[in-house]
């Protein structure tokens, strides 16, 4: 599974982050936090939020990204506390049964 990327800003914030971004059951989702498993060789989103459903495009050709977000999150939906006035708004799905290798070193 190809890790692609997201660039999204947050609500009140001026900052422009690079998120990573998978494709899960035919759609792209934002990862905001990987949790690792290195002894055993792979990492899994903690939690994944539907990037399809947000206003997003294709970022132009000379960005080193592959969407951009068009409007600032809530940084609460990011950190997994969706706030009463943005329910349905996010889809998030916590702790999808995803699995990507990761590069192991060279030693």
């Amino acid at each position: 599974m190809k890790i692609r990327q997201t660039l999204i800003s947050f609500e009140g914030e001026n900052d422009i982050f690079q998120i990573d971004t998978i494709e899960y059951d035919g759609k792209w989702w934002l990862v905001p936090h990987w949790l690792e498993a290195p002894s055993e060789g792979w990492k899994t989103p903690a939690r994944i939020i539907l990037l399809d459903s947000l206003d997003h495009q294709a970022a132009p050709a000379d960005f080193e990204a592959d969407f951009v977000l068009k409007s600032p999150m809530p940084r609460d939906v990011f950190e997994g506390r969706i706030p009463k006035k943005s329910k349905g708004e996010f889809v998030v799905i916590e702790r999808p049964d995803v699995k990507i290798p990761i590069p192991r070193g060279i030693h």
